[in-house]
């Protein structure tokens, strides 16, 4: 009666999954396309580096979630962990670094700033 039951649920979730993938498995990103997201970090201090009368270093983690803007999947809900540098020489500064936004299945994203 259990094993009835089992390959009934079975096939029909291989049914629905390949009638309807975008449902069950999720909608694949577009290969081309725009949207908006916002990502929340929360800095982490390395260590910094300062030289008097010159400047400083400092290294940073940064931590993070994207939301998407425009309320669609693509971007949404991802983790953010990047790594910066920040360098200040008189009255200039510099801020650099490069994140991975990784969502739930476990697809990456790679991205740099400056």
């Amino acid at each position: 009666m259990i094993h009835r039951f089992i390959i009934r649920t079975a096939i029909i979730f291989g049914a629905l999954t390949a009638l309807l993938p975008g449902v069950v498995l999720g909608d694949e990103l577009a290969k081309k396309g725009s949207t908006s997201y916002t990502t929340n970090y929360v800095f982490s201090p390395m260590g910094y580096n300062r030289i008097k009368g010159v400047g400083r270093v400092i290294a940073l983690r940064l931590y993070g979630t994207t939301t998407n803007t425009k309320g669609e999947a693509a971007f949404d809900k991802m983790k953010a962990k990047c790594f910066a540098i920040k360098v200040e020489t008189g009255s200039k500064s510099n801020f650099n670094g490069a994140c991975t936004l990784t969502d739930a299945d476990g697809d990456a994203v790679f991205s740099t700033f400056d």
